[in-house]
């Protein structure tokens, strides 16, 4: 199967998605084609390693089954947090692979060589060593901060979550032993505070929801940020010198 073919697959199997969705996964998978080939892999080998398009769109499917589930919402978000840092911290590592393959072998070579051409040579040394340390920089960023902030941010989103479904176990229980007091006398309880731990235990649950919801579109809007910036990383360590 060539990378025309898996795509193609790909796409009829995600003709549940939106259109925007569908595409941001397709473009994934053809980056991961691009960065294959230029390391010297052939269409067949990439997808092959890549995996079957109907299975891939199978997970992607039974993800979103599960985000109108309490179990499910978890499980998403923890799936999305180390999704994406799967791919941040594989998108990094390609990159730091590259560099260090292409662009360091060219820059001594290119330091090692000689030109005929005194004027060209300057030139091209210039935009070799602009490229260079633009790669380089990128390169540490990512080591020694970008992978922690992502990291850091998730971990944060994630305890988040679990706190906000904290309190709504903890509104639960509330106006649950509330709604008990209403059948049967319950020790230590005054009859005349049933009616305000009715109301406590709804006010918990209201606010626990509306936690994990702000929480959770917090992390879907950093997810959509660190995409971008994977997309954008891509491109500086993938760029060919002209």
């Amino acid at each position: 199967m060539n990378k025309k073919q898996f795509l193609n697959e790909l796409e009829k199997d995600l003709k549940f998605l939106k259109k925007e969705d569908r595409e941001e996964i397709l473009g994934d998978y053809g980056d991961h084609f691009k960065i294959g080939k230029k390391e010297g892999r052939k269409e067949i080998e990439i997808a092959k390693s890549l995996g079957n398009p109907g299975e891939i769109a199978k997970e992607i499917k039974d993800e979103l089954k599960g985000v109108m589930t309490v179990g499910g919402i978890l499980n998403d978000t923890f799936v999305v947090v180390f999704r994406k840092l799967k791919e941040y911290v594989k998108s990094s590592c390609e990159g730091i692979q590259e560099f260090f393959n292409h662009d360091v072998k060219e820059f001594i070579q290119e330091k090692k060589s000689k030109s005929k051409k005194i004027e060209e040579k300057s030139k091209k040394e210039k935009t070799k060593k602009k490229s260079f340390v633009s790669r380089l920089l990128l390169t540490l960023f990512n080591i020694l901060v970008g992978i922690w902030i992502v990291f850091a941010f998730y971990l944060t989103i994630g305890s988040l979550l679990i706190s906000s479904w904290a309190i709504i176990l903890g509104g639960l229980a509330t106006l649950a032993v509330s709604v008990a007091g209403l059948f049967t006398e319950l020790p230590y309880v005054s009859k005349d505070l049933i009616p305000i731990g009715i109301f406590a235990g709804i006010s918990i649950i209201s606010s626990g929801v509306l936690l994990s919801i702000l929480f959770w579109q917090i992390g879907k809007i950093f997810s959509k940020l660190i995409s971008k910036y994977m997309k954008f990383n891509k491109k500086i360590m993938g760029r060919k010198n002209e």
